[in-house]
């Protein structure tokens, strides 16, 4: 399936909507239901700390509009991890030790879980060899994703064991 058209299908079954310029990104949630609106708030509590605390792995927060519930964000030149192809499995693989860092940092800045971590959910900048995250609708100060979906995260703690073995090997 097209990227562009998954991206429209995942967004229109759940709490927001994208519009992209080209600068920024605006997230538009749904005004009805409470769901959508503690996700709204979740995620406009993050780029707003993240941004008063200058964190270089998060997005800025531009803008952000209560009432219309939209929080207008930077756009990082690059492309979502969720872009490679799932084929390309060492490519992917390529990007875990950056996503652990990512987590790492913000579980330690910010003293919340993501909670959705997806590939999609990370942005590369590959002229500053950089890694975003974004989508913090899921953030929570308790670890929440524990199911087998948590592929990123299983395969993280993996290649450490597997890179702690070598090392072990290599000391002796």
């Amino acid at each position: 399936m097209n990227r562009l058209l998954y991206n429209i299908l995942y967004m229109t079954v759940h709490s927001a909507s994208i519009k992209k310029s080209d600068n920024t990104i605006t997230k538009r949630y749904k005004k009805k239901g409470e769901k959508a609106f503690v996700k709204f708030v979740k995620e406009l509590t993050v780029y707003q700390v993240a941004t008063k605390k200058k964190l270089k792995y998060i997005p800025k927060l531009i803008s952000y509009d209560f009432k219309k519930r939209t929080i207008t964000i930077e756009k990082i030149d690059g492309y979502d991890l969720g872009t490679i192809p799932e084929e390309d499995y060492e490519k992917r693989e390529s990007y875990l030790s950056m996503i652990d860092d990512v987590l790492k940092k913000f579980k330690k800045d910010l003293g919340l879980y993501h909670n959705d971590i997806l590939y999609r959910n990370f942005i590369y900048n590959p002229k500053k060899k950089k890694l975003f995250i974004i989508d913090f609708e899921s953030v929570s100060i308790e670890r929440t994703s524990h199911d087998a979906k948590d592929y990123i995260e299983i395969n993280i703690k993996k290649k450490l064991k597997t890179k702690k073995k070598n090392g072990k090997k290599s000391n002796k």
